[in-house]
């Protein structure tokens, strides 16, 4: 039996039960007749927070989009605009947000697992996987913390964005949800 490339648990069908991972994406044929329900592999995307990063100074931080979709969180990688404000000012700094909403609108016309393999950084996150969701915020900013078996990942995000996240959260987290 084949062996999940994210986790190296044993593969059952199309995705990986330690870790979720999408192994593969089923052809229509199989899609019909698996007896893992086709819908998981087209799950629909209903919100997104944008803007948010992750990483411990501007510098480090990555650019994220935390897209929620009927089944999972994806978090796509937007770019690193804390370094391009440091080592290039202003002018980089815009030039990096030009490029991020480009990006943003190329994601768009793609489907979740697109979306999940357009960048190495990607990652999902099934709804069954998650085990706290943390929404918190700050006098700038606001945040989102997920808890994994695996790990625990926090974002920042505009705090004009917190109203979005705590309904997304609440409508596919509801029980998980703790509000600091």
């Amino acid at each position: 039996m084949a062996q999940c490339l994210k986790c190296g648990a044993e593969l059952h069908d199309y995705y990986c039960y330690a870790c979720g991972a999408v192994a593969r994406e089923p052809t229509v044929k199989e899609s019909k007749g698996s007896a893992i329900s086709a819908s998981f592999f087209f799950d629909t995307i209903v919100g997104a927070i944008t803007e948010a990063q992750s990483g411990a100074t501007n510098i480090t931080a990555k650019d994220w989009d935390i897209i929620f979709t009927d089944k999972r969180v994806i978090a796509a990688r937007t770019g690193s605009s804390g370094k391009a404000l440091f080592f290039g000012g202003f002018l980089a700094y815009a030039a990096s947000k030009a490029s991020q909403n480009q990006l943003r609108a190329d994601l768009a016309a793609l489907s979740p697992n697109q979306i999940l393999k357009s960048h190495e950084d990607n990652f999902d996150m099934l709804y069954s996987s998650i085990k706290s969701v943390k929404l918190g915020s700050g006098v700038f900013l606001a945040n989102i913390t997920f808890t994994t078996d695996a790990k625990t990942i926090k974002f920042g995000f505009p705090k004009a964005q917190l109203q979005n996240a705590m309904a997304l959260a609440y409508k596919y987290l509801h029980e998980k949800v703790i509000r600091k």
